[in-house]
């Protein structure tokens, strides 16, 4: 679940240089939604400056498609715009999108050749909840093939770059929202993560990426992975940001707003859990440890409670109780049978079809081989997540 986010922590944070953030001067969806109810902003307006920017020149390759609906969205968000304080928290704010969620009358890739003609009929759930909010799609983001990576190397896309560094890796398999955002096309992207996909490429370009608690969000109209692990979120310049949209996306009757905790006093009398072991001691890892204990120092000053965890073994742990191989298989033989425009039904086919980046071949091939669901392994797996959950 999501700790309450404080604006006071993140002023602290974006003052202290060792803990700066990507601090381009690129409007935020806060500051958008502000200057549209001010009237010096509308949608159409947002939305042609995000276009400009990604048409003049990708140069991360962060972009699959511009939405050719895009324009007449941001005109029918407009026209719907109330003349009051009830404008709706992403009124206007175009967002870019990962090109394995579904939008009506564009292909989802999943940037893979396999699926390049996978035509979409009907949004995701997502899409829906970001055009409930006032959100205009703007485009599509790359992303690892398949989304089985972290490097960002699509069998149809090419390589994304990394939007800060051009010869760093842009991370994944979110790699393409995270480098739109960077690059500053649009102030929010939606990413899907499983075991760090949105998380990864946040962290490569020193932005904020959140993964929710699983099931808190829709997943009808997303190639899957892993029902279980599988979560949606947003990638962002600021928390303030990312909760907006976290909001956005979180299912009905899931609890209290995030965007509605973001006061000076959040964290005042909460206990952060602090997992001893999640802290690398490698040379590589004593940076990054480093920087995550000076924010923890900082929720402490804020009034947070820090209680130190420890669980021996724990990245053996949630290793074992990964059911990712054993649920890709199935429930990517589920969203292929539903699909009309693409000629294979199966991740057996798909892997037959020899279309997909080298990169995920081992991979693909062990998740196609994996033992089914119900057997041996599955069980035991399933007793290592409960156990490691409890």
């Amino acid at each position: 679940p999501f700790v309450r986010t404080s604006r006071t922590i993140l002023s602290l944070l974006c003052s202290d240089p060792n803990m700066r953030r990507n601090t381009q001067p690129f409007m935020t969806a806060a500051q958008m939604t502000a200057a549209i109810q001010d009237g010096t902003a509308t949608a159409q307006s947002l939305l042609n400056d995000c276009l400009t920017r990604l048409e003049s020149k990708d140069a991360p390759n962060a972009i699959t498609a511009i939405n050719p609906l895009a324009r007449s969205d941001a005109k029918r968000v407009d026209l719907d715009t109330p003349e009051s304080n009830s404008l709706r928290p992403l009124q206007g704010v175009p967002i870019m999108v990962k090109d394995n969620i579904d939008i009506s009358g564009m292909v989802t890739t999943a940037g893979t050749v396999a699926l390049a003609e996978n035509m979409a009929t009907e949004d995701a759930a997502v899409i829906h909840a970001l055009r409930r909010a006032g959100a205009v799609i703007a485009a599509k983001t790359t992303l690892h093939d398949l989304a089985m990576g972290i490097t960002g190397l699509s069998s149809l896309h090419g390589t994304t770059r990394n939007a800060v560094t051009h010869d760093c890796v842009a991370g994944g398999s979110s790699g393409g929202s995270a480098a739109a955002v960077a690059a500053g096309y649009g102030p929010l992207a939606i990413g899907t993560d499983t075991l760090g996909s949105i998380r990864i490429p946040a962290a490569f370009h020193g932005l904020y990426g959140l993964r929710g608690t699983a099931g808190r969000g829709d997943l009808q109209g997303v190639v899957p992975i892993s029902p279980t692990h599988d979560v949606i979120g947003p990638i962002s310049r600021t928390p303030i940001d990312a909760a907006l949209a976290f909001d956005a996306l979180s299912s009905p009757g899931m609890g209290v707003r995030i965007s509605d905790q973001l006061t000076s006093d959040a964290l005042r009398g909460a206990r952060l859990g602090v997992l001893v072991e999640a802290f690398g001691k490698k040379p590589t890892e004593l940076e990054v440890s480093k920087l995550c204990h000076a924010a923890l120092k900082l929720m402490e000053k804020l009034g947070a409670t820090l209680v130190p965890i420890s669980t021996p073994g724990y990245l053996a742990l949630a290793m074992q109780a990964n059911l990712s191989d054993y649920e890709a298989r199935p429930a990517l033989d589920a969203y292929l049978r539903n699909r009309r425009t693409v000629a294979l039904s199966s991740m057996s086919e798909l892997v037959a079809m020899n279309q997909h980046h080298a990169a995920i071949d081992e991979k693909l091939r062990a998740r196609l081989h994996a033992p089914e669901l119900g057997s041996v392994e599955h069980q035991r797996a399933l007793g290592q997540r409960t156990a490691l959950l409890s």
